[in-house]
């Protein structure tokens, strides 16, 4: 938490060294009313020039103001929303950038402990150790090599024959199972 706080305020610093002016947020709100007020405006005019332009049955008498109020609703219309654009997206932006720039110094945060961490642990592997006393080499003592001891084989067991009527599996069934 210390550290992120010592971050804070070296990023407030640094942003007061850039020297660059804060908007002023009513110059900027002004604008972005401006805008609105012009799109607005288009539907006012587009609304006269309908007005206008259905008292008359004439196409002379509707053309003029078709084609000035058609093109000056489409100015006002077009000025308007790239104003309103203009400073509804500065603003977002604005704030978007100061959060990113905040999120990668964090993450360069991060970054730096885990490879201060890693370093360590590297420095800890690739430490000199203390060496070893060297023990004097004892020949090896030979041992007595033994001898195989004879296993005793298991003899096979007699079968007895079958008998007749008696199926063949049966037979022997009743004996001790054999050994081999």
């Amino acid at each position: 938490m210390e550290t992120n706080q010592r971050r804070v305020e070296q990023f407030h610093r640094e942003v007061a060294d850039l020297k660059i002016p804060t908007p002023a947020d009513e110059t900027e709100r002004a604008w972005l009313t401006a805008g609105l007020g012009c799109i607005g405006a288009s539907v006012v005019v587009i609304v006269w020039t309908w007005w206008k332009v259905s008292g008359s049955a004439l196409l002379n008498d509707q053309l003029p103001y078709v084609i000035s109020g058609g093109a000056f609703a489409v100015v006002l219309a077009t000025a308007g929303a790239a104003l309103f654009v203009r400073y509804s997206l500065t603003r977002y932006l604005r704030f978007w950038l100061v959060r990113y720039i905040y999120e990668e110094r964090s993450q360069t945060d991060r970054q730096v402990e885990a490879l201060e961490r890693i370093e360590s642990l590297l420095q800890a592997a690739v430490r000199p150790r203390q060496p070893v006393p060297a023990q004097p080499v004892q020949p090896p003592v030979a041992q007595p090599v033994a001898q195989p001891v004879a296993q005793p084989v298991a003899q096979p067991v007699a079968q007895p024959a079958p008998q007749p009527g008696q199926p063949a599996h049966e037979v022997g069934a009743a004996e001790a199972p054999r050994q081999f």
